[in-house]
């Protein structure tokens, strides 16, 4: 009864959202993407970015800097400043997993359009090589064999990558097509996930012991970024008394609450 109390409980936290830009974001921005105070303000002004907290301009920052695009490139495209860097990643190894040789800050703004694009425009575009396959780049990802015949290259970006997809679930879940397909329809975010993420989620759905009706009933586990979870295993181990490997087997929206929010309730219970 505790547990499930809890549990309400930490849902209902809510998330405070800064509306101003605070002088140490302000300074944060300045100093990560080399900016004097003047040139922040007629940026800031001629984009309307809203305003951005220190982390989440750390993790844009050291993401630009992981994937290694020139600060000036990226600011030419606002949209990067204002993504999830998580998300952006995502994009970014997909892209690179289906073929892209090289990932600019303006292909990076444009994934939605750029996926959506036939195989044959993108490399007449220039953006993949005329040689390479789709199908076959996103494969060599994968840790266990799969038989899937190139698709043709009027097939669309994203198409060619929700079908490996679709193949990779049903071969490592035992499922069906109809199963997976469902679960894309709760989980759209799934699809946007590259293959070193989802291989990530596929283990912890072993260390877990997660059976495979609630992999794709609940869908937080592969839904879920992997840091996050491993997070939530390595912050919280035990939860109301029980183990959290059986707590998010009992309850797997539990992966959806930051680890800090739990802590946080914790504390305000020991204070009751």
């Amino acid at each position: 009864m505790l547990f499930k109390r809890n549990l309400f409980i930490i849902s209902k936290l809510p998330i405070v959202k800064t509306r101003s830009w605070s002088s140490k974001s302000i300074n944060a921005f300045c100093n990560l993407f080399d900016l004097s105070r003047g040139e922040f303000d007629s940026y800031r002004k001629e984009t309307n970015i809203p305003s951005l907290e220190v982390e989440h301009l750390n993790e844009i920052s050291n993401l630009r800097e992981r994937i290694n695009i020139p600060v000036q490139e990226w600011l030419l495209f606002p949209s990067l400043l204002k993504e999830n860097a998580r998300h952006l990643e995502e994009c970014y190894l997909q892209l690179k997993e289906g073929g892209f040789e090289r990932i600019d800050a303006r292909i990076l703004a444009n994934y939605r359009r750029l996926v959506q694009k036939s195989i044959r425009l993108l490399k007449a575009g220039g953006y993949l090589s005329a040689h390479v396959s789709v199908t076959e780049s996103f494969l060599k990802h994968l840790n266990h064999k799969l038989s899937i015949e190139n698709l043709s290259e009027e097939s669309t970006f994203h198409f060619v990558y929700r079908t490996v997809l679709t193949h990779c679930l049903m071969s490592r879940f035992n499922t069906t097509q109809s199963v997976i397909e469902k679960f894309f329809r709760m989980y759209p975010i799934v699809k946007i996930k590259s293959f070193q993420t989802h291989l990530e989620n596929f283990q912890l759905a072993d260390k877990l012991n997660f059976p495979t009706d609630d992999i794709f009933q609940c869908g937080f586990l592969l839904s879920t970024h992997p840091k996050n979870t491993y997070r939530l295993l390595r912050e919280v181990p035990t939860l109301a008394g029980m183990d959290i490997h059986e707590a998010i087997r009992l309850k797997p929206r539990l992966l959806r609450i930051p680890s800090k929010k739990i802590k946080e309730i914790y504390r305000c219970l020991r204070m009751m």
